[in-house]
């Protein structure tokens, strides 16, 4: 090589790398060898500005952190997306997803439901009487189902019935979940439903089959005095009946009678 041709070789060796140093500028603002970009970045050096490609769009900056396409910011266009699944009977599930250098993570959560209330969660019940059980905290469709029908029924509306002795599980059934209310059913009765007695004699008449409180009542107190516990006293001859009312105007009240009759 002559000392002639050393100039023109250095002219040689900085034209190609002017032209090396455009071509990767060209390549950083339009995605690199012309792919699509998703929602990437490209940055110069440090303090200079930082090129998005987001959503297929052409390199562009983000001023002030907001993106002139699209609705977001740098830190949802920058690290990844975010989305979030539509709600079905309240509840509610977001999926959130992040891309790194070495792929991407993702995270899955899912929103408490709507909070659903049964009116009662427990029920004691007497033989053939009822109570309307009601969901509240949701409009969706309610299925309602009895563990065991032998012992009580439950009507599409909610009415529950007392069938048998025993106990069963009311079931409201929605989409937005279930609740429960347990039913103990009750079958009371009366140790005496006739009744002989002479003049002064007295009696303790009692109720089995039920834990509820029980009311007693006559109706000739003429004839028949009684107590709270169900003790009578004959004072007159004649004939009274004597009512054993159980259970409450919720639930509802079974009456078991006596027909007393005294004599001298």
């Amino acid at each position: 090589m002559t000392k002639h041709q050393i100039p023109l070789l250095k002219a040689t060796a900085a034209a190609l790398c002017l032209c090396l140093s455009f071509s990767t500028v060209v390549s950083a603002h339009h995605g690199g060898n012309g792919s699509s970009h998703h929602n990437s970045t490209h940055c110069g050096n440090t303090g200079s500005a930082c090129y998005y490609y987001c959503e297929g769009h052409e390199a562009h900056l983000h001023t002030n952190g907001v993106c002139p396409y699209l609705s977001c910011t740098d830190s949802t266009h920058h690290h990844g997306n975010a989305s979030t699944g539509a709600s079905t009977g309240g509840v509610s599930t977001v999926t959130a997803s992040k891309n790194t250098a070495s792929g991407s993570t993702s995270a899955k959560t899912t929103a408490a439901p709507a909070t659903i209330k049964l009116n009662c969660s427990s029920l004691t019940l007497l033989k053939g009487k009822g109570k309307t059980l009601k969901l509240s905290g949701t409009s969706a469709d309610i299925t309602w189902r009895s563990s065991d029908e032998t012992v009580a029924t439950v009507s599409k509306n909610g009415k529950v019935t007392a069938v048998g002795k025993g106990s069963a599980t009311i079931t409201a059934q929605t989409s937005a979940g279930e609740k429960t209310c347990k039913v103990k059913v009750e079958t009371p009765k009366l140790s005496e439903y006739k009744l002989s007695l002479h003049l002064s004699d007295s009696h303790t008449l009692k109720v089995s089959g039920t834990s509820q409180k029980v009311v007693w009542s006559c109706s000739d107190s003429d004839i028949l005095w009684i107590d709270d516990d169900g003790t009578l006293i004959a004072s007159e001859t004649g004939t009274a009946t004597i009512t054993a009312s159980i259970g409450t105007s919720k639930t509802g009240v079974v009456k078991l009678k006596c027909r007393v009759t005294v004599t001298e």
